[in-house]
């Protein structure tokens, strides 16, 4: 009986603890479940409160420097180039780390170091344009640097380029010297290249203030470079229509070339580079393909830019080239476009007027091609108009054509805002008549994008061409715009 008794009592014994344990496992399931939720919620409420802050102070700065560096895997060399800044940066300055889908750790490190930078976490690879771009969306400080993430800035770095910057108005762009680039900013240096002890004792000695080592050059290469904020207004974004790296800082110096303004190499100011990092980890056919790519999306946008340049110079006229170029000049007048809010608006001689679309948003779609997507920055410099209806718009795109005729002269100064389109030649080449100027688009490209084949322009001869020439001077060059992420 004792027996029975006590086996039947550690058989009760035995199936309470079962099922003891098996409620405390789903006490711990639960309450995983429930700090998780906990965790979610309250990262929903942090992002949703960074998201108003940020949106409050959309457009506060301060006089400080932005340093911005896109990021791919490369954990180490990050960590260096942070280091670097850290240690031998004087003036204010705030570091902006855009990671572009790194699965190195990278994510992980810029969580620990949050308080000390900001940074933004893309979920995919945007590639430099992309990485730089939404370091810029970011960027508070009254000047701005570009940084590769595969270089170690050294002492007087920032200082020295500053003071090149500002020694004149004129100057809209500097960048520093350097141990491995293509073009003229590349140094001969006495160390290798992980010889860092060396390095920063020949950068000491370089980087000694010296007017006399600063040189106007005629191109920078994008692994470095120093400009004012004011240049976002007149250059705008980096173009994302380049894959993942080269060409696509060509381009925007490019731009910036156009405005008149002049660039510099501070040669007083060293920078180590260990060189193309996140191009050098692509395979060989990826990397040509992607090359390739870039160079061929290159010369379509800035296809005519000689035969531009060459008329200018033949001409004997000064083109326009206002140091307060933005979008109201390098894009033309006249156009349908749609910001990053999917607003339309209809721009014209510097205003933008918001497209009107009634209670029906099906009321869209009669016009007559897609908007053209633009920034917030290049909305920013347009002046706000009225609400118009897209009859309104419609109305305004029946321009008269030209005629060239007895009364042609009379009515030039009607003319103002036509779009030509020349196919006398073997390459059809677009203008605007803008202000008593003969402004051409710099590509069939740049047509394209602003939609113009898809209008019924005017085509003149050659000989008609040859008349506006001599009517009018050379104007402005019309730009294509930059490919742009959803909420730039």
């Amino acid at each position: 009986m004792r027996r029975r008794s006590l086996g039947y009592t550690a058989g009760l014994v035995f199936t309470s603890g079962k099922r003891s344990r098996k409620r405390s496992r789903r006490k711990v399931r639960l309450g995983e479940k429930a700090a998780r939720r906990r965790y979610a919620a309250g990262y929903a409420r942090g992002h949703e409160e960074g998201r108003k802050l940020g949106q409050s102070s959309f457009g506060k700065i301060f006089e400080g420097t932005s340093i911005i560096i896109p990021t791919f895997n490369k954990l180490e060399l990050l960590k260096a180039c942070v280091d670097s800044i850290e240690a031998y940066t004087i003036p204010p300055y705030e570091i902006i780390v855009v990671d572009n889908g790194s699965t190195d750790g990278t994510r992980d490190y810029l969580l620990r170091r949050s308080v000390s930078m900001r940074y933004c976490i893309l979920p995919e690879n945007k590639g430099f344009a992309g990485g730089v771009n939404h370091g810029l969306m970011m960027a508070k400080g009254s000047r701005i640097v570009v940084l590769n993430n595969d270089t170690i800035v050294t002492p007087n770095w920032l200082d020295h380029m500053l003071s090149c910057l500002d020694s004149d108005a004129s100057i809209g762009l500097v960048g520093p010297v350097t141990n491995y680039i293509s073009g003229e900013q590349q140094i001969d240096v006495p160390y290798q290249p992980d010889q860092i002890g060396e390095m920063l004792a020949f950068a000491q000695h370089n980087n000694k203030p010296d007017p006399g080592r600063w040189r106007e050059t005629n191109r920078l290469v994008g692994f470095c470079f120093l400009f004012r904020r004011e240049a976002l207004e007149q250059v705008g974004y980096f173009d994302e229509g380049f894959r993942i790296g080269n060409y696509e800082d060509e381009d925007w110096i490019l731009r910036m070339k156009l405005t008149g303004q002049r660039l510099m190499i501070a040669g007083d100011a060293f920078i180590h580079h260990a060189g193309s990092a996140s191009m050098k980890t692509l395979r060989h056919d990826d990397f040509h393909r992607i090359n390739e790519h870039n160079r061929l999306y290159f010369e379509r946008k800035w296809e005519h830019l000689s035969a531009w340049l060459e008329g200018v110079s033949r001409h004997g006229h000064e083109a326009e080239h206002p140091r307060s170029l933005s979008a109201v000049q390098r894009y033309p007048d006249g156009i349908i476009v749609k910001g990053p809010s999917g607003q339309i608006y209809w721009l014209e001689q510097g205003v933008k007027y918001p497209l009107f679309t009634g209670s029906s948003v099906k009321e869209t779609w009669i016009l007559p091609f897609e908007p053209v997507r633009l920034s917030r920055y290049d909305l920013l410099v347009y002046e706000q108009g009225n609400f118009i209806t897209v009859q309104d718009v419609q109305q305004r795109l029946e321009l008269m054509p030209i005629t060239f005729d007895d009364t042609f002269l009379e009515n030039i100064s009607n003319c103002d805002g036509q779009f030509i389109s020349a196919g006398y030649s073997s390459v059809q080449r677009y203008y605007q008549i803008r202000s008593g100027s003969l402004c051409p688009l710099l590509s069939t490209y740049a047509a394209e994008e602003w939609r113009l084949p898809q209008r019924n322009l005017p085509t003149i001869s050659e000989s008609e061409y040859k008349l506006l020439q001599q009517l009018l001077s050379p104007g402005t060059p019309i730009m294509a715009p930059p490919k742009l992420s959803e909420g730039l």
